[in-house]
């Protein structure tokens, strides 16, 4: 039999010797041993195992001799053999007698619980296969490495221009795979100085890219390849020590990521195989307090520096085959990664108060264009497996809107299907949720019929029909429906709403008649029938009404756009040098007029006798803004909410952000009709190059934005931009005859106008003109 010595072992693993012991030489004990041990590998690197076994990690015992680099393809044979060799003993002795700790969480230790016993020419095979594929990462603490010295940014550019200088980068591409294929090295390396405390980020940043720039400034591919190279070995063996059992991950490994995630090789196409995919997944193995740390540090990285990592996540996910899915492991890491750079972006505008990425650079058109709209929304639902829903801000406010309507096709065909299947063995029940009102008492009329309906019957397929008319509500009725209403409901006259001349929005009364709660909670609930029936209103109410509807906090930024000159004067008092009580006198006590009289309230108790002072002004302001956006319209809204969520409480509604949800009820601001044109569609003899319709769009283009939004109305009964925009508008233009007096007509229902073939440009203006500012009721159908 073989020496199964560590020496032998050692022996074996260089390549100028022969093997230990040939295949045919292997008992078939050890064969079973081996694919034992092969098994338990296998299951080390798929586990994410989140228990700790026993942590070695408060026992460490470094070896005191020189570190010895993981084995490489850059290096030499006599390099790759020396590096084994040292290994080999160490790992045999781990595998036959353990490190000492008991039990010790490394599955490549005798000291792992359960663990069977090999013999010593099976430990002796196995050493040798884990020192040549994994280097000392495999080994037990008690084996490993020395920590090292800082290495810094200086170092770095003094290396490479020596190698310049001597036009000989040998050196030079030996020091940068030292050090960056090198959790442990590279953690130790480029750090300030003096090195700061957690949870303050220790890596010279600022060093760091203008190192990365002298090196980078011109283009070498032996540089380019050994920083691929060594990167991506790092990634390898941080993954290595994520998922070990007893996680052996810490802090001082993150100044690794940092590092790597300030190289501008992450902006190389190549990368996007390589080092992205590596880099995703360790961020997303990572504890929970260490995510939580590094997005700490990613928020006090320059914004420019954020934007570059967030766009090169988004072009990974962009240069796959296909599209990406939600089900794709890398994927999944990507969208973990973009979701770690929000949550740093969001830090650097709530806490930092520095300047931050707008949501819409987070939308990824990838994911949008290709999102598996019932796959995910069942994970969502259930709670179960990955979903997108989870990371809602990498979906476009389309593809929400495509979400959302999933869902309620969802929700709506097992109606239909229930009712179906009721109808045979019981009493048959409407599927739709049907209003039966009159014109002239249509609030009246809705108040009544929708306050018994029960919320379930609320997501049921709207239909309307209006007393002593005849008509089926394919779309079209409901439209007008929705316009007479909130017409009506939201008129000064009705006293349920403020306008603010300033900001031409509407705002919440501060006190209101007990016998108005029932038309606030219409309100709200007409506006989630809107959303779910697809029907675009003209509603003004400022972004902070969205904020509250979907639960987000408000603060004093959001007084500044809700009511600016107000917000303005408290700036002003915050902002004063001089004596604020004196100059301002003001209390903790507020005036305030409804319908006339004048009332007060106190901030405060006693607020009255209190001055506000130059020490107590920002409680007085957080507590005035509060007032303001909160307390005092707390009546009036929470009834508005109360309604809103009888409709989209627990839908996709919450992936929404406050400005997704203000586009999704009041449609988009751009009036793009050139994307209108782009995307119209043409029946009945017409196509894009007949004369008549060179004529329409050359009007259309020559119109105000008024008689724009007029034309809209005609053509489909609402004046508003879809989410996505007018491209999303699906209008089509239908030939209607010859008749030159004929005006032009519409199927609101089904966004379809018709148009004469008119002789002239002229012609076509004065009868389409015509048609539109007499469109209430007339030449709709």
């Amino acid at each position: 039999m073989a020496d199964a010595s560590p020496s032998a072992a050692a022996a074996a693993a260089s390549p100028s010797r022969s093997s230990a012991q040939s295949p045919s030489q292997t008992s078939k004990q050890q064969q079973q041993q081996q694919q034992l041990e092969a098994r338990r590998q296998h299951q080390f690197a798929q586990d994410r195992p989140t228990a700790t076994v026993g942590s070695a990690s408060s026992n460490y015992e470094w070896a005191t001799d020189t570190a010895v680099p993981r084995p490489s393809d850059s290096w030499t044979t006599a390099e790759k053999t020396k590096s084994i060799e040292r290994l080999v003993p160490m790992y045999f002795q781990q595998l036959m007698t353990g490190c000492g700790q008991t039990p010790c969480s490394n599955p490549n230790c005798a000291g792992f619980p359960d663990r069977a016993r090999l013999d010593p020419n099976a430990s002796a095979a196995l050493a040798i296969n884990l020192a040549s594929t994994h280097g000392e990462y495999a080994l037990c603490p008690r084996f490993g490495l020395p920590k090292v010295t800082n290495f810094n940014a200086a170092d770095l550019t003094n290396e490479f221009q020596r190698a310049v200088q001597d036009n000989s980068f040998s050196k030079f591409l030996s020091v940068v795979w030292t050090h960056f294929s090198d959790p442990e090295l590279l953690g130790g390396s480029f750090l300030k100085s003096p090195i700061p405390i957690l949870p303050a980020c220790p890596v010279d940043c600022d060093g760091l890219r203008r190192a990365y720039s002298t090196t980078f400034e011109t283009p070498r591919e032996n540089v380019h390849n050994t920083f691929t190279n060594s990167i991506s070995q790092m990634l390898d063996n941080t993954k290595l020590l994520i998922e070990r059992v007893g996680a052996q991950i810490k802090p001082h490994h993150l100044n690794a990521l940092v590092v790597i995630l300030e190289h501008p090789i992450l902006s190389e196409v190549s990368s996007y195989a390589v080092i992205l995919p590596r880099l995703c997944e360790c961020v997303a193995l990572l504890p929970g307090y260490l995510q939580r740390l590094l997005t700490t540090w990613v928020s006090e990285l320059p914004l420019n520096s954020i934007r570059t990592l967030l766009h090169n996540v988004g072009m990974f996910l962009g240069v796959r085959e296909s599209a990406p899915s939600f089900e794709d492991y890398h994927v999944q890491n990507a969208t973990k990664m973009i979701g770690l750079i929000y949550d740093a972006n969001a830090r650097r505008a709530e806490v930092l108060k520095l300047p931050s990425l707008p949501i819409q650079q987070f939308y990824n058109d990838h994911i949008s264009e290709g999102l598996e709209l019932r796959g995910n929304l069942i994970n969502w639902q259930r709670g179960t497996g990955f979903t997108f829903c989870h990371f809602p801000f990498v979906i476009t406010a389309t593809a929400k809107y495509n979400l959302l309507a999933e869902e309620s096709y969802m929700i709506q065909s097992k109606r239909h299907t229930d009712a179906f299947f009721n109808s045979i063995f019981s009493e048959a029940q409407d599927p739709y949720l049907r209003v039966l009102v009159r014109r002239d008492h249509i609030i009246e009329d809705v108040l009544l019929q929708l306050s018994h309906k029960d919320p379930s019957q609320l997501k049921h397929r709207l239909r309307v029909r209006f007393v002593d008319e005849e008509g089926v509500d394919e779309g079209g009725v409901q439209k007008e429906f929705f316009q007479l209403i909130f017409r009506d409901i939201l008129a000064p006259k009705f006293g349920m709403f403020e306008y603010e001349e300033e900001t031409r929005n509407m705002w919440f009364r501060k006190a209101i008649d007990d016998t108005l709660q029932g038309e606030y909670v219409l309100v709200g609930l007409l506006i989630g029938l809107a959303i779910y029936n697809r029907v675009m209103l003209d509603l003004h109410f400022p972004l902070v009404i969205y904020k509250k509807l979907l639960g987000k906090p408000v603060t004093f930024a959001d007084l500044q756009v809700a009511q600016p000159a107000l917000a303005h004067g408290l700036q002003e008092l915050l902002e004063y040098d001089g004596d604020v009580e004196a100059t301002f006198c003001r209390t903790f006590q507020l005036s305030y007029d409804v319908f006339g009289a004048t009332k007060t309230h106190d901030l405060k108790p006693n607020g009255d006798s209190i001055p506000v002072t130059n020490e107590n002004r920002h409680e007085f302001v957080q507590l005035y803004t509060d007032w303001l956006l909160n307390t005092s319209i707390a009546a009036s809204f929470n009834e508005f909410k109360r309604g809103f969520d009888m409709v989209t409480a627990d839908t996709a509604i919450t992936l929404f952000s406050p400005e997704e949800l203000e586009i999704l009820i009041c449609g988009e601001p751009n009036f793009d009709f050139h994307s209108l044109e782009n995307a119209t569609e043409y029946d009945g003899g017409f196509d894009k190059d007949s004369p008549v319709i060179r004529f329409f769009w050359e009007v259309v283009h020559d119109m105000s934005e008024e008689e724009k939004k007029r034309l809209l109305f005609f053509a489909t009964g609402s004046d508003r931009v879809p989410v996505g925009g007018l491209s999303h508008l699906n209008l089509t233009i239908v030939r209607n005859g010859t008749d030159a007096e004929r005006l032009p007509t519409a199927h609101t229902c089904f966004n379809v106008l018709m148009l004469s073939e008119y002789p002239t440009k002229e012609k076509l203006k004065e009868r389409l003109l015509t048609a539109i500012e007499n469109s209430e009721g007339f030449g709709l159908m």
